[in-house]
């Protein structure tokens, strides 16, 4: 049965920026997978029930019926798969649940996951909590390539774990348009409106789907096959001696390239985007794009995150899965289990060649994842999204800080 996606994508885009809102009020580079959390989270709503599911439901956005949402998800990651299907694309998901071995989860809640997740089964004894622990962290390093390898800290399993539900999320493409890595020059990177950092950056000249506004300009660098681009969001800095606006620096005739001049201090807008970061103004940026003739300045960056999210998810509402009125009766009919971590890792590497992405989510449950010419010279900080084009999905949202941490 063909079963629209848009109501879940939109629901888990929302979720996605609820999260990034959340994550970026700290000082610090930062990446994560919003999909990857949604699977994972999405897995543990099929055994929620009661208030549980009903907080759940409301920190995912979604009004769907457990049926409709699952189902959803099943036709959802068959879509994002055939994007993996391209030859210069790799782009993998894989689901898996470790139940205790001697306790009993209902049929139900099983078929649920193996039939829309196509999720893995394998038990475990958790009463040698440390071994239990290698295994699910090694099946987590063989499914992202080796990126994450120590997803579930020492310490945390113990003899009162009854099911670890994890997801896993590997990508790595080529650049549509290739940067070629002779014209990468060391540039300064404005990490404040006074301090600068010296930076690989590469750079081209080509055409790209370009939109800006008042606040910011964007650019969608595809990858090959078109199935998957890298969004980039540059806050545009209006008090730059040259042009207004070191970012995007709209002209008729390029200019020699030049030094950027230093920013002052009112010109540091990333805050001021964040804050006004939407479903609604993705929606409109991307309506907007039209393919423009760019000059592109992109650092090299890579962001590694690692996130424990159990107090983010209880401060969005999510408070009963974590406690004493935990209601995961869908998943064995009592009301013993709750959630006792949700972990995520992340990893985001750009380069000329193209990108590599990785993510892994666990959730431990326990007893009581001649047209106009452009420059774009991301030399400050940036706010980036790796979107699966068909669907729209936001498989990886973050921000660059200083590239070079």
């Amino acid at each position: 049965m063909n079963i629209n996606v848009q109501p879940l994508v939109e629901s888990n885009n929302t979720f996605a920026l609820d999260l990034y809102a959340k994550l970026s009020a700290g000082e610090d580079n930062l990446c994560f997978s919003p999909y990857s959390i949604s699977v994972a989270l999405a897995m543990t709503l099929a055994g929620a029930r009661g208030i549980t599911e009903k907080q759940m439901k409301d920190v995912l956005h979604t009004t769907l019926t457990q049926y409709e949402y699952h189902a959803g998800f099943a036709q959802l990651q068959k879509q994002i798969r055939t994007v993996g299907k391209d030859k210069n694309v790799e782009l993998l998901l894989a689901n898996s649940i470790y139940p205790h071995n001697k306790y009993v989860f209902l049929e139900s809640f099983v078929i649920c996951l193996r039939e829309n997740y196509g999720t893995i089964i394998t038990p475990l004894d958790y009463n040698e909590p440390e071994s239990a622990r290698k295994f699910v962290n090694q099946w987590v390093q063989e499914e992202t390539q080796e990126h994450i390898s120590e997803l579930i800290p020492a310490g945390v399993l113990d003899s009162l774990t009854r099911l670890i539900l994890v997801n896993a999320i590997y990508f790595k493409g080529l650049w549509e348009k290739q940067f070629d890595k002779q014209k990468t020059i060391i540039s300064p990177f404005w990490v404040t409106s006074d301090k600068s950092v010296e930076v690989p950056t590469m750079r081209q000249k080509a055409a790209f789907k370009y939109t800006e506004d008042d606040l910011v300009q964007i650019l969608d660098l595809p990858y090959q096959g078109n199935g998957l681009s890298l969004i980039i969001i540059l806050p545009k800095e209006h008090n730059t001696p040259a042009n207004e606006g070191s970012g995007f620096v709209k002209i008729k005739k390029l200019k020699p390239r030049r030094q950027m001049e230093t920013p002052t201090k009112e010109s540091d807008n990333l805050a001021k985007v964040e804050r006004f970061l939407s479903l609604k103004k993705l929606s409109l940026w991307s309506k907007n794009m039209s393919e423009q003739t760019v000059e592109v300045h992109l650092p090299l960056f890579k962001i590694k995150s690692n996130l424990n999210l159990n107090k983010l998810l209880i401060s969005m509402g999510m408070s009963d899965a974590f406690g004493e009125r935990a209601d995961f009766s869908g998943m064995d009919r009592t009301k013993e289990l709750s959630i006792k971590h949700v972990f995520h890792q992340a990893t985001v590497d750009v380069n000329e060649e193209g990108a590599t992405a990785t993510a892994a989510t666990a959730v431990v449950m326990a007893i009581r994842g001649l047209p106009q010419e452009y420059q774009f010279h991301a030399s400050h900080p940036f706010i980036f999204l790796l979107r699966e084009n068909t669907t729209g999905s936001i498989l990886f949202i973050g921000r660059v800080l200083n590239p070079v941490v």
